[in-house]
């Protein structure tokens, strides 16, 4: 949370009220969706966002990080409980150009296994695409380490991806969360 404070930033719990925010935040992510989906985002991807969740999941987490009620630096999309029961599923993690590489994706990640570690989950997964090694180097410094691998359809795209896990029940070390593959 300090590293947000220090930013002049602010988690906030996302909703329907906030469509057009997370609408801007997409649309000024833009080369993110051509890298992964193959196009620009339409006009109702925040509503997609809001509505795509998995089949069955206990609690849903749409965070944002604003500066009070601004526009989105980022924000983070995770259903507990899937794809199991003690699982958290991150199926988005996006933040702005500008507030990247600065160590918010790293303090959000950290927010959200502090929760998770208190809520008895046992371990957080997500999918990485090939075509994005940033994402991936990322989340491997996370302490995340490969399970499986697929090819998925995104937009126009058919991308190879890679499911990657990080066990919680080892605590974080200097703030750095820390699991199964973690160096």
């Amino acid at each position: 949370m300090d590293r947000f404070r220090a930013a002049g930033l602010e988690l906030q719990e996302l909703g329907a009220r906030d469509l057009a925010r997370i609408q801007d935040l997409l649309e000024r992510c833009a080369e993110w969706w051509a890298l992964i989906h193959g196009r620009a985002p339409r006009d109702d991807e925040a509503e997609w966002l809001l509505h795509d969740v998995p089949p069955r999941f206990d609690r849903r987490r749409l965070l944002g990080l604003a500066a009070g009620g601004g526009a989105l630096a980022g924000l983070l999309d995770a259903a507990d409980g899937w794809p199991e029961r003690g699982v958290t599923w991150i199926g988005l993690m996006l933040f702005e150009p500008a507030s990247r590489s600065r160590g918010l994706g790293a303090a959000l990640l950290a927010e959200l296994d502090r929760e998770l570690r208190a809520a008895g989950a046992r371990a957080v997964q997500l999918m990485v695409q090939a075509q994005n090694p940033r994402a991936r180097a990322f989340w491997e410094r996370m302490g995340f380490a490969p399970m499986a691998s697929a090819r998925v359809r995104a937009g126009r795209l058919v991308n190879d991806v890679t499911v990657l896990r990080r066990d919680l029940a080892v605590p974080a070390v200097d703030g750095r969360p820390r699991g199964r593959g973690a160096a």
